[in-house]
């Protein structure tokens, strides 16, 4: 079975980029892994600036629920303590993961696909604060999932 891991932060594009590819996972019949890393520290409850790890937890299984229901996809959901950045690629490595895809406002720039030496599976970053841009997304995934000339998804196209 291939395993997609999709790295979400809440934000719409990471919202159009796990429908996306929750879609292209149910065609190829790929798990979707949801990954949230949170702050340790911001856990408890005098901290205002990030969410608590139930929050985060109910936000995941909602998001994991719309999905599914919109696209029939398998979807696991997993949350650790760290820093997405630096957590995606153990995680992927765990999970055996056939590409990772990294959502963060942090991000520089447009969609970018690449393979780190430390590690072989493919990190497609997307920026969450630039448009989204489905053609590139769509274009890595069919790539790495070995799936020539995948069209768009029929939910993000009539949007």
């Amino acid at each position: 079975m291939k395993n997609i891991l999709v790295s979400v932060d809440f934000s719409k594009n990471a919202a159009d980029v796990a429908l996306y590819t929750a879609e292209m996972a149910m065609l190829c019949k790929a798990r979707l892994i949801l990954f949230y890393a949170y702050h340790p520290a911001a856990t408890d409850s005098s901290s205002s600036t990030f969410p608590s790890e139930r929050q985060v937890q109910a936000r995941l299984d909602k998001l994991a629920r719309k999905l599914h229901n919109s696209t029939g996809a398998s979807i696991t959901r997993l949350i650790k303590p760290g820093s997405e950045t630096h957590e995606i690629l153990a995680i992927a490595d765990t999970v055996k993961a056939s590409i990772a895809i990294l959502c963060h406002p942090n991000i520089e720039g447009q969609c970018a696909l690449t393979v780190s030496a430390h590690n072989t599976t493919p990190v497609l970053s997307i920026p969450t604060t630039a448009p989204f841009d489905m053609q590139a997304l769509q274009s890595a995934l069919a790539q790495q999932l070995q799936l020539p000339g995948f069209l768009p998804a029929p939910i993000l196209a009539s949007t």
